[in-house]
């Protein structure tokens, strides 16, 4: 009977070991590894898909109407910018969106 409780107890033992390094291997989704596999042009949804969902630190729009005249017609245009920073620790990555695409990226850390 000892030696019975003995094994269930190293074996409990070792599942619990190994389910420690297991969520301990998880890892962080803010790595160089995944910065690498951001690009220009990309969506935000495409990066989120990579990253996980980010933090908006600044945004802004401005639209300009069209114009049309004297033989001219300029049609209207608009444009938003978004700064979005993923960040775990001391590890950070910044992306930029313009028109709801990546234009620039930065990180620290990683």
């Amino acid at each position: 009977m000892r030696m019975e409780l003995l094994n269930l107890t190293s074996i409990r033992n070792g599942l619990l070991l190994i389910l420690a390094l297991l969520v301990g291997c998880g890892g962080s989704r803010i790595n160089s590894a995944n910065f690498g596999k951001i690009n220009d042009g990309m969506s935000k949804a495409e990066v989120e898909s990579i990253l996980g969902p980010g933090k908006v630190q600044a945004s802004s729009s401005a639209s300009a109407p069209g114009f049309s005249g004297g033989g001219i017609s300029v049609p209207g245009m608009s444009v938003s910018g978004e700064n979005m920073v993923w960040q775990d620790g001391n590890r950070i990555i910044t992306i930029t969106f313009m028109n709801g695409k990546v234009m620039a990226k930065a990180q620290m850390g990683l």
